[in-house]
């Protein structure tokens, strides 16, 4: 059963390799500008700016003609009674006299402009402020989604490279057998050496077939991040993994973390508490509007409202001056507290500034110190190498034992792996400082 999931596995590995070698190879650079387009997270981001927009005009509706209109048919079941003087009837005192009439119809338009109000010019302000806020949300989205593709990618990498070096193995190990199997036959060689020889090929195999599982499983995370179904063919460009190339220039540089989405989201939303408070303060201010209304009445003691019998119509402009004059302390309290959430704010930016500054050296340091590692391992890859190939040949010349052999081929093997997980560690740690200082769509930006 364990055979065929892994020829199943193989096969599924190869015929995608296949597929996705029809078109033309991705970089890093494409696969993040893809992902900008097409990732779930990042359109998200961007409804969210298009609905601060709507917020925008909805804003400024309110400082807009307002017209409303309603109309309206009334049976008075029971006609309202108002007490009138009796001299007005012929009687004495106060008497209950009827007003009105069963029926009423009544139709009325109304428009409204506002003319004068602190606070509305404070909210348009501060709607514009909240979609410059989402506008750094999305920054901030943009760089997680760039982090995740960024970070699968160089696993990829790593996987592939893995693989790659375990295929040489094997063609090595696949040599060795060859020439064990001529010793046996000669009566050189005992034949348990080399059915020892066939358990490392086969464990080298079995290592290599998890490391094209794995890689194939990285590519489908990055097909998500990306936004791409995974029935999509993606043909990956690989790049170095070394240390070839890399500049340590911004190691040395001051830290600069004034670009981190982070930072300039909690500026934003100081300013949009600073524009809150004065929101309050606005509400203190008398507003001023102007008024026109358009009224139309029937009444009918049958029920005969559209008939031919005449409508009573009536209008009158004007304007509503409104003054606050006590709240009971509400616009006071209200405005203590945005006091203190912007104290609060003060706090987290001053705490967000001095954690950037650790996040940024701490990034520095890893990146210095996996440069040096991706060094060292590089050289004890070359010394295992010369290593195996010199014991090797020894072996074949009868010189050196089997176990001399598997030794060497450990050993060569932990050097690969070791040099390929320092050079993830670099790409990392590269990754790393990139993010602290808010400097990862230059991934996007560099050709």
């Amino acid at each position: 059963m364990k055979k065929i999931l892994i020829i199943a596995i193989i096969c599924a590995s190869s015929l995608t390799r296949a597929v996705s070698q029809t078109q033309a190879p991705s970089s890093l650079r494409d696969c993040l500008k893809i992902a900008l387009e097409r990732s779930h997270s990042v359109a998200k981001a961007e409804l969210e700016t298009e609905k601060a927009e709507q917020k925008i005009k909805e804003t400024l509706s309110s400082g807009l003609p307002q017209i409303e209109g309603q109309a309206s048919v009334i049976n008075n079941l029971r006609v309202p009674v108002t007490m009138m003087p009796g001299e007005l009837v012929g009687a004495s005192g106060v008497v209950p006299v009827a007003m009105g009439t069963k029926y009423t119809g009544e139709a009325y338009a109304q428009a409204t402009q506002l003319l004068y109000s602190h606070d509305f010019w404070i909210g348009v302000k501060a709607s514009k402020k909240a979609k410059e806020l989402y506008k750094i949300q999305k920054a901030r989205t943009v760089e997680e989604v760039i982090y995740q593709i960024a970070g699968a990618y160089y696993k990829w990498l790593r996987f592939g490279d893995q693989a790659d070096a375990l295929k040489d193995n094997i063609e090595k190990m696949e040599k060795v057998i060859k020439a064990q199997h001529g010793f046996t036959q000669q009566g050189l060689a005992h034949k348990l050496d080399e059915n020892r020889l066939k358990v490392k090929l086969s464990n080298l195999n079995v290592s290599r077939n998890e490391l094209l599982t794995a890689e194939a499983t990285q590519l489908n995370l990055i097909k998500l991040y990306m936004g791409l179904r995974t029935t999509e063919s993606l043909n990956l460009q690989k790049e170095p993994m070394g240390a070839e190339g890399l500049v340590l220039q911004p190691l040395l540089d001051e830290p600069d973390f004034s670009k981190r989405p982070d930072i300039r989201l909690l500026k934003k939303q100081f300013e949009l508490k600073e524009l809150e408070k004065q929101s309050i303060a606005a509400k203190y201010y008398p507003s001023l509007v102007a008024v026109g209304n358009l009224k139309t009445q029937a009444q009918r003691e049958e029920f005969n409202i559209f008939g031919d019998r005449k409508w009573f119509s009536s209008s009158f402009v004007g304007i509503q001056l409104n003054i606050p004059i006590f709240d009971g302390m509400k616009k006071r309290a209200q405005s203590k507290q945005v006091k203190i959430e912007i104290e609060q704010l003060g706090h987290d930016l001053q705490f967000a500034g001095q954690s950037a500054n650790v996040e940024i050296q701490n990034a520095k340091r890893q990146l210095r110190d996996a440069y040096q590692n991706v060094l060292a391992q590089k050289e004890n890859l070359r010394l295992a190498e010369d290593v195996f190939t010199q014991t090797e040949a020894r072996y074949k010349a009868q010189v050196a034992s089997l176990t001399d052999l598997l030794n060497a081929e450990v050993t060569l093997r932990e050097s690969q792996n070791s040099l390929y997980s320092q050079n993830l560690k670099l790409k990392e740690a590269g990754l790393d400082v990139l993010k602290a200082e808010g400097r990862l769509t230059t991934l996007v930006e560099t050709p």
